[in-house]
């Protein structure tokens, strides 16, 4: 009689245990499911999109959500927090992917070396076609940031932003009149810039790409020298 019921403590020891290894494997699983899922759908709603037409195109742009980082007070040695804000840049042209090497939720480039040749190359051109513009200027340090520069898939640069043009290290943003002046020779050195490199993609076709012109100019007794 007790060896009976010594084996049916045993059986339903057994399967009770057996049932608990089931449900920690299934609970591991379903967190494991729920936080890929969470973490895909954090993916796709991290922002918003809007569609603007610039010279001809349409592009979707994407603007991030705000975003928390902590810096250290200079003053205080303390940690603070802060919210910060990335502007919207192109995502598709004409319902195109745009390949880039910054901006991490567009198409994860597979070109980056291509694309930072391209950089390269449309920095030269630039320099080579402003410095006349800056021998003019006063003695200074000058900060030109070309930003969202994307190249269509046949080579035409079709659209592009200037969100920094300012003075010194504190980028002390440049007077209204000559922003407007240095936009306007910019934009002309652009509309007639030779046809970039295309990307040819994996299925044969071209790819419009985006890159960026980055570029410190400084300038002494009328004479400039530019930086990358």
């Amino acid at each position: 009689m007790f060896s009976d019921i010594k084996r049916i403590f045993k059986t339903v020891l057994f399967h009770s245990l057996l049932c608990m290894r089931y449900r920690s494997i299934l609970l591991i699983l379903i967190c494991f499911l729920y936080s890929f899922a969470v973490m895909a759908v954090g993916r796709k709603r991290n922002g918003t999109t809007h569609v603007i037409t610039f010279k001809g195109n349409e592009f979707t742009m994407f603007s991030p959500n705000p975003d928390t980082i902590y810096v250290v007070n200079p003053k205080t040695g303390e940690e603070e927090m802060k919210v910060t804000r990335m502007d919207a840049y192109p995502v598709k042209i004409n319902n195109k992917p745009i390949h880039s090497n910054v901006a991490q939720d567009m198409v994860y480039s597979k070109y980056e070396d291509f694309i930072h040749s391209n950089e390269q190359k449309f920095d030269e051109y630039i320099a080579e076609n402003i410095q006349r513009t800056f021998d003019k200027y006063e003695d200074g340090v000058y900060n030109i940031f070309l930003a969202n520069i994307v190249v269509s898939y046949r080579g035409k640069i079709t659209y592009y932003e200037f969100p920094d043009m300012s003075v010194g290290e504190s980028h002390t943003p440049i007077d209204r009149q000559k922003r407007e002046l240095l936009e306007n020779v910019l934009n002309s050195i652009i509309d007639v810039a030779p046809a970039q490199e295309v990307l040819k993609g994996k299925d044969g076709g071209w790819e419009p790409y985006m890159i960026s012109c980055n570029m410190r100019i400084h300038v002494k007794s009328h004479k400039a020298t530019i930086e990358f």
